[in-house]
């Protein structure tokens, strides 16, 4: 891990290896957000957070923006004790970022996570709604689509994001209008339950797989109307081949549905290990398409000398071997 990152992991947001949280009648709440050339746009979004309720935390991860990003977060993390900054070394997606801020936010010991754009797309003014939806469910996003909503994407944007969530509710049989919004609260006791190494997507397909995996692990799901802005300043990060991506993502998950019994509600994802390269506690199995490795087996046939794990650093991306 960067001595960058290590410096903002000790922050009094909050760090993985910290001990339990001192007893407070008031629910431990993580605002979370992932930054790629968000300069112009995160210093606005701190502040607005902070406005809502300075007792928040918050956590921002950046994958090393070329634009400047992290030379304005290690100034804001100066001036707001609550912020903890994480620098990854590249680029290396949305969903590995948000499956990091899962995993900080379990160990960690928050009672709530609440996940948003950085680009002020998803206004900070909905988290009190947020978090009291929360309070009668598991999970809570913030929908476009259901009634009372508004949407600022027009022309081709609004009818591609309209068709991909009405497929993804008549196909995968959740009953939310929403699947590929970024803005999200969990209950954290609920979201041990969901197995995010199951969670393959590092793009922003991560948004319509965690969805599933989340109603898979049978967490109570709702839903509340919000106005969902045009980013306030820079460009849109989105590759035009996401929808063929999002696309393909879908029907893996109809089949996932259609021949897969059982749930994502295994926890054998989150390990209590450390990236053998960057020595991160931001470590998980590599499931999915990655089969655990196997040595040949040595001529004392031990079995438990043969058996490796394959794990995935959240934070430099580099798989390991272990025992």
């Amino acid at each position: 891990m960067s001595e960058r990152a290590s410096d903002r992991e000790s922050s009094p947001g909050g760090a993985a290896g910290a001990g339990a949280p001192a007893p407070s009648a008031a629910p431990r709440v993580l605002v979370f957000t992932a930054t790629y050339n968000e300069r112009d746009n995160i210093e606005e979004l701190v502040r607005r957070v902070r406005a809502v309720d300075a007792a928040f935390d918050l956590l921002i991860v950046d994958d090393d923006s070329p634009d400047g990003t992290g030379t304005v977060l290690d100034a804001l993390v100066v001036r707001e004790p609550r912020l903890t900054v994480i620098h990854r070394p590249r680029k290396l997606g949305l969903g590995s970022a948000h499956k990091l801020a899962m995993l900080h936010a379990i160990r960690a010991g928050y009672d709530t996570l609440v996940t948003m754009d950085a680009d002020l797309s998803h206004s900070p003014e909905y988290l009190p709604k947020l978090l009291a939806e929360l309070e009668r469910h598991d999970f809570v996003i913030g929908s476009r689509y259901v009634g009372g909503a508004r949407t600022d994407y027009t022309g081709y944007r609004l009818a591609v994001s309209r068709l991909a969530n009405w497929s993804a509710r008549a196909l995968l049989g959740i009953r939310l209008h929403e699947f590929t919004n970024a803005y999200r609260a969990y209950r954290v006791a609920a979201l041990r339950r969901v197995d995010i190494s199951k969670i393959r997507a590092q793009g922003y397909s991560f948004f319509l797989e965690s969805l599933f995996a989340i109603s898979r692990s049978g967490l109570s799901c709702a839903e509340i109307p919000i106005h969902f802005q045009d980013r306030k300043a820079g460009q849109s990060k989105i590759p035009r081949l996401e929808i063929l991506w999002g696309m393909k993502k879908l029907l893996k998950l109809v089949a996932v549905r259609a021949f897969r019994r059982g749930t994502h509600s295994q926890q054998s994802g989150r390990l209590d290990a450390s990236c053998a390269a960057c020595h991160s506690p931001y470590v998980i199995e590599q499931g999915g398409d990655v089969a655990p490795a196997k040595r040949e087996q040595p001529a004392s046939h031990d079995r438990r000398a043969c058996d490796q794990q394959v794990i995935a650093c959240l934070h430099c991306g580099a798989l390991s071997l272990v025992p």
